[in-house]
C-alpha cells in the first residue's frame, strides 16, 4: 500500500502539473498541495493511522476519473507541420492518401507548405524501408517507414506528436497526454531532406527483405490506422504510443511471429534487433551496414533533386526478397 502511495502520489502530481488548463504558478502550487497529501497519506499508514489513507484514497479517485474524462481533440491550433491528419480510401488495388505532405523546408521551422492528394496502386509496391533519424545519442532515434513503388515516388509514414502553435516537446510531458498523436504522410523530399539537410540530423537508411504481398499487407495497414486516427484521436504517449511501438504493432499484425524485444523501446538499436532477426542485408557485417546506410552526404548532395529518393539509395544494401 505504502507503494501504491508513492507511486500514485508522484504520478498524479505530474498529471496535475502537465494537465491542469490554468496558470503555471497555479499547476505548480496544486502540484506540490498533492504532493504533500500523498506524503500525509504514506507517514498516517506507517503510523497505523487509516482514515488520512482513506482520504487520500477518495482525492486519487477524484483525480482518476478526471483523467479518464480527458480526450484527444480532434481540431486545435496544431502546428503548419502537422497541422491535417492524413487519411485513406481504397478501392480495388487504388490507394488514395489524402493531405500527403509535401513542404519545401527552408530552416526547422520555416516551409513552403504544400498539401496533396496522392494515388498509389497496391500491386506496385516494391517494398519497405526504414529510416532511423539520430537526434539525441545512440540509443534514441526517430522511425519512418516508407513505402516504394514501380511507378510512383515513395511514400514515407512518420508517427508524431501533434503539438500547437507554441508548445514545446518534453518526454516527461509525453507520459501525461500533453500532445495529440498524427501518422503524418509524406514526400520523402520533404521529410527526410528535413532532418538530413535542415535540421542535419545523422539519418541512416535500412532497406527490408519484404516481398509485395507482405509490403502490400502493410501498407494497407497503414491506411487504416490512418482513418482509425482520424475517427478517434489519441493521446501520443512516450512508452507506449510512440513512432517505434506503433510501427512494431502494424507490423506484427502482419507477422504474429515478431517478437517484441527492448530495442523497440530504446529504437536507436533498431537496426540491431532487425539485422539479427535477417529483415535486413546479412551479407555483410553489421558494422559495414551501418556505415552503408548513412544517408547524409547523399541527401546534401541531392537536396531538391526530383530524383532525390533514387539518389539516397544508391549504395545502400538491400537483401533478396524471395
Amino acid at each position: 500500500m505504502a507503494i501504491g502511495i508513492a507511486g500514485s502520489g508522484l504520478w498524479g502530481g505530474f498529471g496535475l502539473f502537465y494537465r491542469l488548463p490554468l496558470p503555471d504558478w497555479t499547476r505548480v502550487a496544486l502540484a506540490v498541495l498533492w504532493a504533500c497529501l500523498a506524503v500525509a497519506a504514506l507517514v498516517a499508514l506507517l503510523r497505523g493511522h487509516y482514515w488520512p489513507v482513506a482520504v487520500y484514497a477518495a482525492a486519487f479517485l477524484c483525480v482518476g476519473l478526471w483523467w479518464v474524462s480527458l480526450k484527444a481533440p480532434a481540431e486545435a491550433n496544431w502546428q503548419p507541420d502537422v497541422a491535417r491528419a492524413a487519411t485513406a480510401t481504397i478501392k480495388g488495388s487504388r490507394l488514395t492518401i489524402h493531405g500527403v505532405r509535401n513542404f519545401d523546408w527552408i530552416t526547422p521551422t520555416e516551409a513552403v507548405e504544400k498539401w496533396e492528394d496522392r494515388s498509389y496502386d497496391l500491386d506496385a509496391v516494391t517494398g519497405v524501408d526504414l529510416f532511423f533519424s539520430y537526434w539525441s545519442g545512440p540509443a534514441i532515434a526517430h522511425v519512418i517507414v516508407s513505402f516504394t513503388f514501380a511507378n510512383s515516388p515513395p511514400l514515407a509514414f512518420s508517427i508524431e506528436t501533434r503539438k500547437t502553435v507554441g508548445q514545446a516537446y518534453s518526454t516527461i510531458a509525453g507520459f501525461f497526454k500533453s500532445y495529440g498523436l498524427v501518422i503524418i504522410a509524406a514526400d520523402e523530399r520533404d521529410m527526410i531532406r528535413l532532418r538530413t539537410n535542415v535540421r542535419g540530423e545523422d539519418v541512416r537508411l535500412y532497406r527490408l527483405g519484404i516481398g509485395q504481398p507482405n509490403a502490400r499487407r502493410l501498407l494497407v495497414a497503414y491506411a487504416e490506422a490512418l482513418n482509425r486516427l482520424a475517427a478517434e484521436p489519441k493521446f501520443y504517449n512516450t512508452l507506449r504510443d510512440n513512432c517505434t511501438t506503433l510501427a512494431f504493432g502494424y507490423a506484427a499484425g502482419i507477422w504474429p511471429e515478431l517478437a517484441f524485444d527492448w530495442r523497440v523501446l530504446l529504437p536507436g538499436y533498431g537496426p540491431d534487433y532487425a539485422y539479427e532477426i535477417k529483415a535486413v542485408d546479412t551479407s555483410i557485417p553489421l558494422a559495414e551496414l551501418k556505415e552503408r546506410a548513412r544517408i547524409g552526404p547523399a541527401a546534401q548532395a541531392a537536396d531538391a533533386d526530383p530524383d532525390f529518393s533514387a539518389r539516397i539509395r544508391e549504395g545502400v544494401p538491400r537483401p533478396l526478397v524471395e
